[in-house]
């Protein structure tokens, strides 16, 4: 996996940085306090080296003036050779003054070694650096106390000389060791805090961002529930514009149906006089009492007795078919209005009743029945039989006899709904005539029986009043799938007088 050096170039840098601003802190801190600590051990001069008092006193106020101006001017600057170079000046400094003070007081056999090494704990101690800065001051120091003595000093006490040595090389190697391990432990600190500022910087990064999709998909949602509320609002418009059609059309109905009732009340009255007043005429002839003979009483007779009473036959039939057609219309209508009554109904049941009921058509065409065990549903049980009565009827009626015809139904429960398929092989369906089927007044194919085309139009108005949907699979010569569903949450039903379970109607 190839390695980011940026990010590890980066981490180094911050490292660096942060121990360099520490540097600059304790370097103004240190040196200030290395000035008041020179004059607070100007009292065990007095002590140690009463003759040289003064003169050390005034050794210690001009190393102290030194270090205060040190730190005064690490505090002005940001430079970082600069605070090296103070840092060094002071360390030196330091060193030079008590070397001076050594070689004063006894040389090499000095207790003022012990200044040495206070320095040496204290300057590497203090500040934090970079390992290389505490092994140079190291070296200055002790190089500032061991060159000069050994170039202008002769060494008489050798015990003294070696064991003050050593005792300095063991603190001076001690302190390097432990700052080494601290400089170790200092830069995984800094760069697990390097990490941990750049995982929050990441982690911030990926909040606004986020934030900013939130505020996105909170401003999408906004609008879409402002376009919902509209919709809900046009499509509650369209509902009642569509209801109050719906009602303008039933009544429509039932006034075309009204007016239409007289004027055929009174055609197949007067229809029925004209019969009447037809055979009297026929009578007439029969008897000879008319002035016509030959040719003329034959054709006579030919147009009373025959001709008009066929007519009249034609007037009576049309007359029924219109009356029949307005019942059907009024039915139809009266769907829609219908309150509906849910109760639980088993559709297996419910099937075979309607089958047996037309056991005599089914055995005269030989048609073979198998009725799967079908699931239970809640609908109203008067609008199902219409449904189920319709279809099979459907079936029975274009299967031809002797064709070995078959009726198979079977049922599924889905989540939402449940489904009943009704398939037979009977003569199907044109391809131009599926759009038609569940049509008012369609009687598709070859007519070669009794009924107006309204039974299916039922069956989907029902249907729909229960939340539901009706469709055909068909294929002309072999046979139709009929299906229907029916809806587990009878809420979503229309209501009555709704136009989804009424008549049919166009769209607003």
């Amino acid at each position: 996996m190839p390695v980011d050096c940026s990010i590890d170039m980066n981490r180094e840098l911050y490292i660096g940085g942060n121990i360099d601003a520490q540097f600059r802190q304790w370097l103004i801190r240190a040196s200030a306090w290395g000035a008041v600590l020179f004059l607070m051990l100007s009292a065990l001069d007095y002590f140690v080296a009463r003759g040289y008092f003064t003169r050390f006193l005034a050794y210690r106020v001009i190393i102290s003036f030194l270090l205060l101006a040190i730190s005064a001017v690490a505090a002005r600057s940001a430079n970082r050779l600069v605070h090296l170079l103070l840092a060094y000046a002071a360390i030196g400094g330091s060193a030079a003054t008590i070397e001076i003070m050594i070689l004063q007081i006894g040389g090499h056999a000095s207790s003022y070694y012990v200044g040495m090494i206070l320095l040496c704990v204290a300057a590497p101690g203090l500040l934090p650096a970079r390992f290389s800065f505490y092994a140079a001051s190291v070296v200055l120091i002790y190089c500032v106390y061991l060159l000069p003595i050994v170039m202008t000093e002769r060494i008489t006490n050798r015990e003294a000389f070696f064991t003050s040595n050593a005792f300095m090389v063991m603190i001076f190697s001690t302190v390097l060791l432990m700052r080494y391990l601290n400089g170790v432990s200092l830069a995984k600190e800094l760069g697990l805090r390097y990490d941990l500022e750049q995982s929050k910087e990441r982690l911030e990064d990926a909040v606004q961002a986020r934030t900013r999709e939130l505020s996105q998909v909170v401003l999408r949602l906004q609008q879409e529930i402002v376009d919902h509320e509209r919709t809900e609002k046009q499509l509650h418009r369209y509902s009642r514009d569509l209801k109050d059609r719906n009602d303008e059309l039933r009544s429509f109905v039932y006034s075309i149906s009204h007016d239409l009732r007289t004027p055929l009340v009174n055609l197949k009255g007067f229809s029925a006089e004209l019969g009447g007043s037809l055979r009297h005429i026929s009578a007439f002839l029969d008897s000879g009492i008319t002035g016509f003979a030959g040719k003329e009483r034959t054709r006579l007779q030919h147009v009373v007795q025959e001709e008009i009473p066929a007519a009249l036959g034609f007037i009576n039939a049309s007359s029924d078919k219109i009356h029949a057609l307005i019942n059907a219309f009024l039915k139809l209508s009266r769907i829609g209005n219908r309150t509906l009554s849910f109760e639980p109904i088993d559709m297996t049941g419910l099937v075979r009743s309607l089958v047996e009921s037309q056991a005599g058509a089914i055995a005269r065409k030989g048609i073979t029945v198998a009725i799967d065990a079908l699931p239970q549903i809640t609908a109203d049980r008067n609008a199902l039989e219409q449904v189920v009565g319709s279809i099979v009827d459907n079936a029975i009626k274009y299967t031809e006899a002797g064709s070995g015809g078959i009726l198979e139904v079977r049922g599924e429960r889905k989540d939402s709904e449940t489904l009943f398929h009704f398939r037979d092989n009977g003569r199907g369906i044109a391809p131009d005539d599926v759009s038609r089927v569940f049509d008012l007044f369609s009687r598709l194919g070859p007519q070669d029986g009794s009924g107006e085309g309204m039974g299916l139009a039922y069956a989907k108005a029902l249907v729909r009043r229960h939340g539901g949907r009706i469709w055909c699979d068909t294929t002309l010569g072999t046979g139709t799938t009929f299906s229907f569903s029916i809806s587990h949450d009878l809420r979503s039903t229309p209501a009555s007088g709704d136009s989804a379970g009424g008549l049919p109607m166009p769209p607003p």
